[in-house]
Formats: structure tokens, C-alpha cells, sequence
């Protein structure tokens, strides 16, 4: 069993992490097994680390969550910190962005509004800057309608 240790370093407060993140969770779930001991802090600390890994696969190829800052083994050895791939946590999040693309479907039936009726999808921050979300909706609606917004 894991045992949770002491931060090496103060705990970030994470002001924007806000319980919804959805596209970020799937990380944490699939390659960072907490114990149920693990302290709330070090949780909020290694969902904030995350959360910047997903920001970095927008980007990079790769990026590193940092678990060894905050957990260690039996043996109180650091654990090994945790690098994903973009392909991997394309593969992770894609479920989620088709259930997204399809609640869109849902949306536009319930209000009898048709593909061809919208101008255009503008993406605007957080998780519309993951590559797959804007390929995926450019694969369902094409590439004149979906649009990104300059960082704001």
C-alpha cells in the first residue's frame, strides 16, 4: 500500500481547476492510482499538475505529471513521475468528445435547428484547444464552420 508523504513543495493553489474539468480526469484515473489516504491537498496538487499536462499535449507531443513531488512508495522511495503521450490521451478523451459532439446532435434535434443552419462553431478556450476536439468537430461539420478564438 502507498503511503502518502509530505509535499516537497508548497501546495499551488489551482484558482481555475473548478470540479469540471472533464478532459483532464481521464490522466489521473487511468495512470495515477491514488490510495484512499492520500491527503486532499496532495489530490488537488496532482489534478492542478494534470491539468498542465493536458495544457502542454495542446502543444507537445508528450508531458510529464509530477506524482514523485508528492507520493512515494513502501520502501518511502519517490514513485516515478507519470509521462503521457498526446496519442494516449487522445485515445482517453475521445469518448468523451464524441458524448459531446452527440449531445450537440441532441441539442440541435430538440430545436429543430439543422447543421446547415449554423454559421459557424466558435471554440473559445480551456478544452476547445485540444487538438482532437476541433479535428473531431471539423470531421462532423466541416472545416468552414468550426472556428477558434484568439486566446483571450
Amino acid at each position: 500500500m502507498k503511503k502518502p508523504k509530505k509535499c516537497k513543495k508548497n501546495i499551488r493553489k489551482n484558482n481555475n481547476y473548478n470540479g469540471r474539468n472533464v478532459y483532464g480526469q481521464p490522466c489521473i484515473a487511468k495512470f495515477v492510482k491514488l490510495e484512499k489516504e492520500t491527503a486532499l491537498d496532495q489530490y488537488l496538487a496532482i489534478l492542478a499538475d494534470v491539468e498542465n499536462a493536458k495544457k502542454t499535449l495542446s502543444q507537445s507531443s508528450s508531458a510529464t505529471i509530477f506524482v514523485s513531488n508528492y507520493l512515494e512508495d513502501s520502501d518511502g522511495e519517490p514513485l516515478e513521475d507519470v509521462v503521457i503521450t498526446r496519442e494516449t490521451f487522445e485515445s482517453l478523451i475521445r469518448p468523451l468528445v464524441q458524448r459531446t459532439i452527440e449531445l450537440i446532435e441532441e441539442l440541435l434535434v430538440k430545436t429543430s435547428i439543422t447543421a446547415n443552419d449554423l454559421s459557424n462553431i466558435l471554440l473559445v478556450g480551456g478544452s476547445s484547444c485540444i487538438p482532437l476536439v476541433k479535428r473531431m468537430l471539423v470531421e462532423k461539420y466541416g472545416e468552414e464552420k468550426v472556428l477558434s478564438s484568439e486566446k483571450p
